[in-house]
């Protein structure tokens, strides 16, 4: 499977967490870089929008989204490096980190 320009082999059902304790180094590092990505959801319950009875962003917002999260996953590529990873990061990189995610929501 390649996933951002990384190549993993995935043969390995990981169902829930405590399925992850004996997986493969392989699986395992599939699972940091999948867990150290931005991801952006859909939105609710923010005030309607002018001339309809909208409150939510599902059906349109996809497109926001994958935007937010392609611009995320580019500035956390810049700022940390194609290697970083959440697990084992220092205290700066957790921040920047959280920033970009703040910076990209705020992005709508």
């Amino acid at each position: 499977m390649s996933f951002i320009q990384k190549f993993y082999c995935i043969f390995f059902s990981v169902r829930t967490s405590q399925d992850v304790e004996g997986a493969p180094p392989h699986i395992l590092a599939f699972m940091e870089h999948f867990n150290s990505l931005v991801w952006m959801t859909y939105r609710t319950n923010f005030p309607v929008l002018p001339g309809t009875t909208i409150s939510t962003d599902c059906g349109w917002g996809c497109m926001v989204r994958s935007g937010q999260m392609i611009l995320a996953t580019t500035l956390n590529r810049f700022l940390l490096g194609s290697q970083w990873r959440l697990t084992g990061a220092s205290q700066q990189q957790r921040i920047t980190h959280r920033k970009v995610k703040g910076a990209c929501q705020l992005s709508l």
